[in-house]
């Protein structure tokens, strides 16, 4: 097999190159796709009490809103450019904790109220 695989590269290196490499990023995004599953098919990350760690996007993957409703009630108007945390949305804006914690709670309810009202 390994033969097979020596000939095919002498003949067609870049075909080969390219194979692999198109290889390595199914593999890549197939076991982020895999982790990802698991990882939110888990109750105990559903619903989680929000904490100054996490990130809007993460709030809004557990408690199962769309992050841009998130994104609206936290002020921001396009996402940011890496990932922050909800302590630095405080210091950017502030305000206490508990302040923001208020608004993401009173939009995850209202984003509730309108899936329980297209049902």
């Amino acid at each position: 097999m390994f033969s097979k695989l020596i000939s095919f590269w002498r003949g067609q290196p870049v075909a080969v190159t390219l194979f692999l490499a198109a290889l390595g990023v199914t593999a890549f995004f197939a076991f982020r796709s895999i982790a990802f599953t698991i990882y939110w098919s888990d109750p105990a990350h559903r619903d989680q009490e929000i904490l100054s760690w996490m990130t809007p996007r993460y709030v809004a993957h557990s408690w199962n809103i769309a992050p841009e409703s998130l994104h609206s009630s936290l002020g921001i108007r396009k996402p940011p450019d890496r990932p922050k945390s909800l302590a630095e949305f405080v210091e950017e804006q502030d305000i206490t904790f508990e302040v923001l914690k208020e608004r993401i709670e009173a939009t995850i309810a209202e984003e509730r109220a309108k899936k329980l009202k297209k049902k």
